[in-house]
């Protein structure tokens, strides 16, 4: 049993800057932010963004515009965190599993595992039951895809009922880490309101080094776990070259929403009557990104909200605003996220009219 190292993102020199940002700040509109060490990213668009706003298949402003695999979930039109649209689960029976489920496959070009290969997940959530210790729930899940379209091992998975990192199907490896109970409770989300889910992933950069990562953030604030350079990587989340299992290893299917509590094998189900909810799934191969938070320091915040990226250059970034979740009344901060996971300092938005254009200026 190895320790998770309780950390804050680590400060970088060559951590983003935000100089400017042109246009209005409101849901849908687009915003024009000039600063540099942004870095490149094509496509500048996430690789699928779920807004769930009329329909439960993803907006055209992401890569991917259907789920390629959808469990006991459907779409609800007024469950969701800003008041519209939702995907929802059905209610628990208290017996069997309840599969609340949702996954896209990986780029046709690359695994989610490949070295190297980044992925950042942010969603919102909501639930009516605790994720206790007797639950099986996996709050994300890389599978692989076998030869028949079905799920094959090896994966890898956060278990966000035991507040634990494995992976599965890996012969003599199997990898399992459990958080402080304090960090726990924070980790699982409230029950009975919306939150937010960051997870960040990164697999080993190349078969002899251990620098794969794990991240996540629960509403805002810092990483609540973050797993550098731990040994078991080496042998657990590289993968791509090892034997003894089919496939060589890939993982081609990713469960942004896998939420699954099983009554099976010795785990107790959710209680009859039990729900999930979740609502602007964002999901891309990069930990690059922008952000409306609530307050000047990224890890500060308590309100994250994902921008969704158009066009993306070192110097310019152009987003679609998304503050329909945005508590009223609280100030609003840009940040843009680089490759490292490096925030920039927060840049404050406001919405004075001006001649000529509608600019974002510091106050």
């Amino acid at each position: 049993m190895v320790g998770i190292l309780l950390l804050e993102p680590l400060a970088s020199f060559a951590a983003p800057a935000v100089t400017a940002a042109n246009g209005s700040v409101a849901d849908g509109s687009t915003i024009v932010i000039s600063g540099s060490g942004f870095g490149s990213k094509s496509p500048a668009k996430p690789y699928l963004w779920a807004p769930m706003d009329g329909s439960i298949n993803p907006s055209s402003l992401g890569v991917v515009t259907s789920w390629s695999r959808m469990g006991q979930m459907a779409y609800g039109g007024s469950c969701g965190a800003g008041g519209g649209g939702c995907m929802e689960g059905t209610r628990s029976n208290g017996v069997g599993t309840n599969d609340w489920t949702a996954a896209i496959l990986s780029p046709a070009s690359s695994d989610w595992n490949d070295y190297g290969q980044e992925t950042y997940v942010y969603r919102k959530s909501k639930k009516t039951f605790d994720y206790d210790s007797a639950k099986n729930v996996k709050s994300i899940r890389f599978w692989g895809q076998a030869s028949n379209g079905g799920l094959q091992a090896p994966n890898f998975y956060f278990g966000s009922s035991l507040g634990r990192v494995g992976i599965e199907g890996i012969p003599t490896v199997y990898a399992d880490y459990s958080m402080a109970p304090a960090t726990l409770v924070t980790a699982k989300g409230p029950i009975g309101s919306w939150y937010t889910e960051e997870m960040s992933v990164k697999a080993n950069s190349d078969s002899n080094s251990a620098d794969a990562d794990f991240r996540l953030a629960v509403n805002g604030g810092p990483y609540l776990v973050q797993f550098p350079n731990q040994t078991w990587m080496t042998n657990g989340f590289k993968i791509k070259t090892d034997s003894g299992y089919a496939n060589d290893g890939r993982m081609r299917i990713l469960f942004p929403v896998h939420m699954v509590v099983e009554g099976s094998d010795g785990w107790i189900p959710s209680i009859s009557g039990s729900q999930y909810w979740v609502d602007d799934v964002y999901v891309d191969t990069t930990w690059q990104r922008v952000m409306i938070g609530d307050s000047p320091q990224f890890t500060s915040c308590t309100v994250r909200e994902i921008q969704i990226p158009t066009a993306w250059s070192d110097g310019s970034i152009s987003v679609v605003a998304n503050l329909k979740a945005f508590p009223a009344g609280k100030n609003k901060y840009l940040f843009v996220v680089d490759r490292s996971g490096n925030a920039s300092p927060g840049f404050p938005l406001s919405n004075a009219p001006r001649p000529n254009a509608a600019t974002i200026s510091v106050q």
